[in-house]
């Protein structure tokens, strides 16, 4: 609780630094000059936001968007959705995935009365890459 309160007092003086040291630089300005400066900041700030955009914009068509990249893994254009036939449209991520019963788990299993079992697990694990399509919306797995 302690720290909580230290991080708001720390940012309502972040914020008062902000505003007085803004106050004192336009304090000595005629009006003439406060409006430039003013019309200056936003100018700036328009460019900034302009760039922002379309910088988004290039991520997003080189790699599609980030929330989709961290569910299905990252966009690879060397790969052709075999669905649709489009290219530079699949999102590849290699996982471990859920393959059938572990023999060697179900021995375990038998010989601990069923112990390891609760531990491990009955299927095994396999290394597989999954693959999404933007195009088509397909999923599969190689």
């Amino acid at each position: 609780m302690a720290i909580l309160i230290f991080l708001v007092v720390l940012f309502a003086a972040f914020v008062t630094w902000i505003y007085v040291s803004e106050r004192l630089r336009t304090r000595g300005m005629t009006p003439e000059e406060r409006d430039a400066y003013v019309q200056e900041l936003q100018a700036k700030a328009e460019r900034h936001k302009r760039a922002l955009e379309r910088s988004k914009v290039r991520n997003k068509e080189r790699h599609g968007s980030v929330s989709l990249n961290l569910a299905k893994g990252a966009r690879n254009p060397k790969i052709v959705c075999p669905q649709c036939q489009g290219a530079g449209k699949v999102h590849t991520k290699v996982g471990n995935h859920r393959a059938g019963i572990s023999g060697g788990k179900a021995a375990a299993g038998l010989m601990t009365g069923g112990a390891s079992l609760i531990v491990t697990g009955v299927s095994r694990r396999e290394k597989r890459t999954s693959a999404y399509c933007d195009n088509c919306k397909s999923e599969w797995m190689f």
